[in-house]
């Protein structure tokens, strides 16, 4: 077995770490990781180095979290790609947070979520054999592995207006090199029609800022124009915990002109 899974208190799994290789570099040794994440919405994958130190110590802080010895704990990863919060809570109830980034970027994803604290003595189990087995990864090959740069696509679609009511539902899709977004959201007609209005200003170069914010806190894209385009997207899901993704991208001329495109086809 090399992964680690982490679920939630259904069962459903919340972040799984791959291990690929070993790197030795003197007499330290590091574990590569393919590390994914999925919650609602949000999808994330992402690669990083774990000493095998630090992962012997996370092993023994889960032990001390099951026997109450400890009543939370953190772990990051040696490049920062992932940090992982454990919390002991009332009830037998460990409380999850994930933060995943993005190597060299402020894109994040935060995860929050919990699970029973019979499946600590599991968690615990699954990095003794990574490190048990330890002699059985190849040797790390810089390049190998990791995410290819390609250009961000970000897209709305599927537009759908409710029967007796000036409003839309639509699909956002964002896919980057770490991230994903794929939500169902909505918006009244005359925010759909300024946001359009606005995209058109923005690409005339009468404004440098677009912002369009249908959900408020759960959905907010600013597009701005300096040097070429960037758009700022910060989602949260409606679930409790909420979990939150954060990203910022440069994109070309063509992406802008496509949102403005399939909002004014909707509302003609």
């Amino acid at each position: 077995m090399n992964d680690i899974c982490v679920y939630n208190s259904d069962r459903i799994q919340r972040l799984w770490c791959n291990c690929l290789s070993l790197k030795r570099q003197g007499e330290r040794t590091f574990f590569y990781f393919e590390i994914e994440a999925e919650v609602s919405a949000f999808s994330a994958k992402v690669y990083d180095f774990i000493e095998k130190d630090e992962l012997e110590t996370l092993q023994k802080e889960i032990a001390l979290l099951y026997k109450q010895e400890k009543s939370e704990m953190a772990f990051t990863s040696f490049q920062k790609a992932v940090r992982v919060e454990l919390k002991y809570e009332l009830g037998g109830r460990v409380s999850q947070r994930f933060y995943i980034r993005e190597y060299k970027t402020f894109n994040y994803l935060e995860i929050n979520d919990s699970f029973d604290q019979t499946f600590l003595p599991e968690l615990e189990e699954r990095i003794s054999d990574i490190l048990i087995n330890a002699n059985q990864y190849d040797d790390y090959v810089s390049g190998a592995y990791g995410n290819l740069e390609k250009c961000p696509l970000i897209h709305f679609s599927n537009f759908r207006k409710y029967l007796d009511s000036d409003s839309f539902s639509f699909e956002f899709k964002y896919i980057g090199n770490a991230f994903k977004v794929l939500m169902n959201s909505g918006a009244y007609v005359e925010e759909l029609l300024q946001f359009e209005r606005r995209l058109e200003r923005l690409l005339g170069d009468e404004i440098s800022v677009c912002t369009f914010a249908p959900l408020g806190e759960f959905f907010l894209l600013e597009i701005v124009r300096e040097n070429g385009f960037s758009v700022k997207g910060s989602f949260s899901d409606t679930l409790f915990p909420q979990s939150h993704l954060s990203f910022q991208e440069n994109v070309n001329m063509e992406i802008i002109e496509d949102m403005m495109n399939e909002i004014k086809q909707c509302c003609m």
